[in-house]
């Protein structure tokens, strides 16, 4: 009720009314999908080994297509696009670059949390974190890049928190993934330069510009925003000189949150999405509720620099708080 309030009011501040309410249905979307995973899958750790899965072949037809440069039209529909220059960072059904990379991001978290928990079908997990790293690699993705890591970090760090009995498997396991990672950097080309350009503060000269702007937008409307889908007209206002890019996007989810509803819409989305999946994990976490955790990590690391929404993260933190989640068998 208070995100509908919100919205309500949002769709006061801006004139117009279909951009307002295409960003108003977006958030709105995003709470119903979390919802819909904590209550209406029925089997979450199915759905999510399945979603691990699927990504980790997503991952695998990515790093193929880049290898074979593949580019598949059929009827002029574009497949597979953007995999022959090897500057390009490929393109699967119209999903490109930084959206692509998100779509697969869970499959490596998940991928290598599955493997932790169970012995049955752990190669297929492991190889499907392996095969999503590698479609991540083709994409380019230093946002994505470096959400992985920090999933991982907290996936480890939890597993040894909540069972300290297996920490030997899990460096083992850990291990084992990191030389497979460290093994597909070295025959990327290129990919070593890009990982390391992400401590590299000359190359996101553009993107603190944007940011800047942005910034100065939300401070003239920190309480309310400036209203839903209002960002790409009042934004030029804002924008610096020496800006280039002539950005239409804040370049960042929390930004893009902050400027066009405030913090008032800022702290009840997320208190809202806190409320449907982290809150529910608080005392003793099973296992899958720490896997389902881990892999929404890399999107909301990987939104600090980039405006993405992802129905699939919220299925996911919506499983976070499913009862069937505490059912895990370890």
């Amino acid at each position: 009720m208070a995100l509908l309030g919100a919205s309500a009011f949002g769709l006061t501040l801006n004139e117009d009314l279909l951009d307002a309410a295409a960003s108003i249905l977006a958030l709105l979307l995003f709470i119903l999908f979390a919802a819909y995973g904590a209550w209406g899958v029925e089997q979450p750790k199915r759905f999510l080994t399945a979603l691990v899965l699927g990504g980790g072949f997503l991952g695998l037809v990515v790093a193929v297509a880049r290898v074979l440069e593949l580019e598949v039209t059929p009827y002029g529909i574009p497949v597979l696009t953007h995999f022959r220059d090897i500057n390009s960072r490929g393109n699967v059904l119209g999903m490109a670059s930084n959206g692509l990379a998100a779509m697969i991001e869970p499959a490596v978290v998940g991928g290598l949390g599955f493997a932790l928990l169970r012995v049955r079908g752990r190669v297929f997990y492991l190889l499907a974190a392996v095969a999503g790293v590698a479609g991540i690699f083709v994409t380019l993705s230093r946002g994505s890049m470096l959400g992985v890591a920090v999933g991982t970090a907290v996936l480890v760090v939890l597993f040894l928190a909540v069972t300290r009995a297996q920490w030997k498997r899990i460096i083992v396991i850990v291990a084992a993934a990191a030389l497979a990672v460290c093994l597909l950097a070295s025959f990327t080309p290129g990919i070593a330069e890009r990982i390391a350009s992400i401590v590299d503060l000359s190359e996101h000269t553009q993107r603190v510009r944007i940011w800047t702007g942005a910034w100065h937008l939300f401070l003239d409307h920190p309480v309310f925003g400036s209203g839903p889908g209002s960002f790409g007209e009042l934004y030029p206002k804002y924008r610096l000189p020496e800006e280039w890019e002539h950005a239409t996007s804040p370049h960042s989810l929390y930004l893009y949150l902050l400027t066009e509803w405030g913090v008032v819409g800022f702290v009840i989305f997320f208190a809202l999405l806190a409320r449907l999946s982290v809150a529910r994990m608080l005392r003793a976490p099973a296992h899958v509720q720490i896997v389902a955790l881990a892999m929404s990590v890399p999107f909301w690391v990987h939104v600090l620099v980039d405006d993405l929404y992802m129905p699939h993260i919220a299925l996911i933190m919506g499983c976070i708080a499913n009862s069937g989640s505490r059912r895990d068998a370890g």
